[in-house]
């Protein structure tokens, strides 16, 4: 159970990131409890939101949640269920109504903004938006990867493995792109063949020799093969298969 306890620690402390908005959730919830025999409505919101708390925290519930709901990977996902932003603006608002003086009004509502300004973060900034480079909107690095796929015709189907951050991408360009294993397999673990389980476990293994990297390249009949630079089965690569292309730090090799 401690392994459930830090991965829920964890998905709380990546929700939570360097804002304020969890804590004051939390702190509207203590409002909601203090106000609950004055309304039903803060009766229920209350109960509701101390309920959904103790599943997300209590480890026998987040393991059930975790391995037959939504998965350990998106287990973040219970955030979704939570009426942070609707308890939040309610005590808010009930805070800024709950004296008819305009002056101390205006004071609350200012506090109130500056609050929650302060609490999130600027998110048009340009780690987060940028302006895209093609008309799928993805990484242009995964145009000319596809297109040198696409050049070898001997190949009817092109079975790839690819770096994980390129893989959703690969496909949203060019379905016609087989993969070995898929993203399943990068969020849970869950590969559809023992073949490509195989190959993803010797792929995300630090220490790896090389016959145990071509065998597994074989039995999955891997015919396209994308690394970083990086990797530590690239050296293996370089010696085995033909390196075709090089772009932004990605390599392409065929295996076929």
């Amino acid at each position: 159970m401690k392994e459930i306890w830090d991965l829920t620690n964890d998905m709380w402390e990546l929700y939570r990131g360097q804002g304020w908005y969890l804590f004051c959730f939390l702190a509207a919830v203590v409002c909601l409890l203090l106000k609950r025999k004055e309304s039903k409505k803060a009766r229920f919101l209350s109960a509701y939101s101390i309920l959904m708390l103790f599943l997300f925290w209590c480890p026998v519930s987040a393991k059930l949640i975790m391995d037959y709901g939504i998965g350990r990977s998106v287990y973040w996902r219970m955030f979704w269920l939570f009426p942070i932003t609707l308890l939040i603006g309610w005590v808010l608002t009930v805070l800024v109504c709950s004296t008819r003086k305009k002056t101390i009004q205006t004071l609350l509502l200012a506090g109130s903004l500056v609050l929650t300004a302060a609490g999130g973060t600027w998110i048009y900034r340009e780690d987060v938006f940028q302006k895209t480079t093609n008309l799928y909107k993805i990484p242009q690095t995964v145009i000319p990867i596809c297109q040198k796929m696409r050049e070898y015709p001997q190949e009817e189907t092109i079975k790839a493995a690819v770096a994980d951050d390129l893989l959703s991408y690969i496909r949203q360009y060019d379905p016609g792109i087989h993969m070995v294993y898929g993203r399943n397999t990068t969020k849970d673990f869950q590969a559809e063949t023992m073949e490509a389980a195989v190959l993803y476990g010797v792929l995300h293994e630090e220490q790896q020799d090389r016959e145990t990297f071509v065998s597994a390249i074989e039995l999955s009949e891997c015919n396209f093969l994308v690394l970083k630079g990086d990797h530590p089965v690239k050296k293996w690569a370089d010696l085995e298969y033909e390196m075709l292309l090089e772009v932004d730090g990605y390599y392409l090799y065929y295996t076929g």
